[in-house]
C-alpha cells in the first residue's frame, strides 16, 4: 500500500485554473471548454509517446469539489517531462 513518503513517477495530478474547474461561469463557456478538452487536448496528449489512455469523468451532483476528473494511463513518468507538452 502506498505511503506518503513514497514517490511514484508515473502518477501525476495536474490542474488548470480557467476561472473555475468546469471552464467558466456561463453555459457557453463550459460548453466551449468541454469541447476543447475532449476534441483537442485529450487527442493531442495521446499522440505524445508514453501516454496510453485517458478517461474523463464529470461529477453530476455535489458542490465544493472539482466538476471534472481526468485519469491518464502512462507507460512511465517520461511524458510529464516531454517537450511536446
Amino acid at each position: 500500500m502506498p505511503t506518503p513518503d513514497q514517490t511514484y513517477p508515473n502518477q501525476h495530478i495536474g490542474g488548470h485554473d480557467p476561472g473555475s474547474d468546469d471552464g467558466g461561469s456561463t453555459p457557453s463557456m463550459r460548453t466551449n471548454f468541454t469541447a476543447g478538452i475532449n476534441e483537442e487536448h485529450l487527442p493531442e496528449r495521446l499522440e505524445i509517446p508514453g501516454y496510453i489512455s485517458a478517461r474523463r469523468f464529470k461529477l453530476e451532483e455535489g458542490e465544493g469539489v472539482l466538476t471534472y476528473l481526468c485519469i491518464w494511463e502512462l507507460e512511465d513518468g517520461s511524458p510529464l517531462h516531454s517537450e511536446a507538452l
